[in-house]
């Protein structure tokens, strides 16, 4: 999935070619923007910062983990 969204910008570029400079700029920016969120939500200094837990408690994830534990 992570590679997906690496993947679909550069995929998309031919047929992107064919637009006007402005659409391509906002293309450009947009994608950026959204690898740099991406990258700092997922990183450990973006988590302790926004306060975003690991795992959800009561989620499907939680449960696996707190099996594996005991």
């Amino acid at each position: 999935m992570r590679r997906f969204f690496y993947l679909v910008p550069i995929l998309s570029l031919p047929i992107m070619i064919t637009f006007e400079s402005g659409m391509i700029l906002y293309f450009i920016c947009a994608q950026l923007n959204m690898i740099a969120l991406n990258t700092f939500l997922n990183s450990e200094y973006g988590r302790k910062y926004l306060k975003i837990p690991t795992s959800l408690p009561g989620s499907i994830l939680e449960k696996m983990v707190f099996k594996r534990l005991n």
